[in-house]
């Protein structure tokens, strides 16, 4: 049976950000949400730290923008995660 989390990442950017131009503010704090569907197939299910890691790399490349791993313009950033 596949397993499911919802993560959320709250972070703040600072003009250095790749979409700064585009309106994002420092200061501001910024959330996105998204579920993820894990399969015993490709993933350790027990393995609730892998899991949770495997989200914060995804939400992070979101949070820079989709332009680095890194989140070098990304900062104070916080994960809330919860199984549904």
């Amino acid at each position: 049976m596949n397993k499911r989390i919802k993560a959320t990442i709250l972070y703040t950017v600072d003009s250095g950000h790749p979409d700064f131009k585009y309106g994002l503010k420092q200061r501001h704090v910024y959330t996105f949400t998204d579920t993820y569907t894990f399969s015993p197939e490709w993933y350790d299910l027990n393995d609730v730290k892998g899991l949770e890691s495997h989200c914060k790399q995804d939400l992070l490349l979101v949070a820079a923008g989709g332009y680095d791993y890194e989140g070098k313009h990304v900062h104070n950033v916080t994960y809330e995660f919860q199984e549904v």
